[in-house]
């Protein structure tokens, strides 16, 4: 009688294939863990609008209250059509207001007084193109970081992250689209001219032993400028003269410098104002050709530039 052969599996080849059921069970075990989160996220949606249906969003915290509105495409303050509103940021701010999702539900909710929505801390109102209303209330805090949330009038009580709260801007200098001041230094500053009604008052380089080290002044202190302090958005031309910066008065600043991002020269033109004391620091007034907008920027910084 023959006897039957047994297979012997070596010991290393067992173990090798004890770890790769290993890694694919583990690989499934994630997939179907990711699958259940996925779930579970998509239970906690909170609010799911369209975004470009969006016409009008108000928020408040009672004691503020900001109303954006959007015609043709872009969005205006309300009641102030001439404020140059950062788009980018009210469009994600649109976004997050619309597309609310929960760290939580309260599965068996108490009294809106017991979570802070009989008197929210603040409130947002979105409008679609059909006049349609969602209203959003937040109340108090949930935990160290999240907030009681209710779209619904308090039929469904959510917690959600405090990270959404960083969307209700309410100082308008926030909410303000400025002039962009390019990146120059005294790397990249080629030429400088300064006039002042049509005369010149500097033109550097001039052939002059100094003009290297004085175009390097010019260029650090260029490298200074800051245009966010806004103090007018839409400064109207009988109101130049109060800040220094009517034709008469004005310092006009014409850099040639190198755009280290692409090799190229470009040129930016702008007005120096007179220099004023606030609150005991020294500014000057500035502002870009073109624009109504009129800016404050530490005198310290730009000495060279305004004469001193």
């Amino acid at each position: 009688m023959k006897k039957k052969k047994s297979i012997v599996v070596p010991l290393g080849v067992g173990i090798v294939v004890f770890l790769a059921l290993a890694v694919v069970g583990a690989w499934f075990y994630l997939q179907w863990q990711q699958g259940d989160e996925e779930t579970e996220t998509q239970s906690l949606t909170v609010i799911q609008l369209n975004t470009e249906e969006i016409r009008k969003v108000t928020y408040t915290d009672f004691q503020s209250t900001v109303t954006l509105r959007k015609k043709k495409g872009k969005w205006y303050r309300a009641k102030n059509l001439d404020f140059p509103l950062d788009q980018f940021q009210t469009e994600n701010m649109v976004k997050a207001f619309s597309q609310i999702t929960a760290t939580s539900m309260i599965a068996d909710p108490d009294s809106l007084p017991s979570y802070g929505l009989m008197n929210p801390m603040y409130m947002i109102t979105l409008r679609d193109k059909h006049k349609n209303d969602t209203v959003v209330k937040i109340g108090n805090m949930a935990g160290a970081s999240d907030y009681y949330l209710t779209a619904d009038e308090g039929k469904t009580i959510y917690t959600v992250s405090s990270h959404l709260l960083g969307f209700l801007v309410f100082n308008e200098k926030d909410l303000l689209q400025g002039d962009l001041f390019p990146t120059i230094s005294g790397a990249t500053l080629k030429s400088i001219t300064i006039t002042r009604n049509g005369k010149n008052i500097d033109v550097c380089p001039n052939e002059s032993k100094d003009d290297a080290e004085k175009l390097a002044t010019y260029g650090s202190e260029l490298s200074t400028i800051r245009l966010d302090d806004c103090v007018n958005y839409n400064v109207e031309k009988k109101q130049l003269k109060a800040y220094g910066l009517n034709k008469k008065s004005r310092k006009e600043v014409t850099a040639v410098y190198e755009d280290a991002q692409v090799g190229v020269k470009r040129t930016h033109v702008f007005y120096m104002g007179k220099p004023f004391q606030e609150e005991g620091v020294e500014y000057v007034y500035m502002q870009m050709v073109g624009s109504k907008m009129i800016y404050k920027v530490y005198l310290s910084g730009v000495q060279k530039l305004v004469g001193r």
